[in-house]
């Protein structure tokens, strides 16, 4: 997800859809509930399909996650050398 996304599709946390290879999802999984129900599971089902249209193309995902840590290693290394200074005047 674009870090700036307010909302999405998945609230709930994670979204398993069990998909026999020749028909549509019978079982869905979000949050702590698994929905067998028909309608229920096609609700899921288009939810799924709003959630994968929000996301990050992959590409976009590497670049997100390489910027992330990027970051997260200069502000270490700049925690560290602010240890260092502080502690050998």
């Amino acid at each position: 997800m674009p870090l700036d996304a307010v909302e999405h599709a998945a609230p709930d946390g994670p979204l398993l859809l069990l998909e026999p290879a020749t028909d549509r999802p019978v079982v869905a999984r979000t949050g702590h509930r698994t929905v067998t129900r028909p309608a229920e599971v096609r609700a899921l089902q288009q939810r799924y399909g709003t959630l994968r249209g929000q996301a990050l193309s992959p590409a976009d995902s590497l670049a997100l996650l390489e910027n992330l840590r990027t970051s997260s290693a200069e502000r270490f290394h700049a925690r560290a050398g602010r240890a260092a200074g502080g502690a050998h005047p």
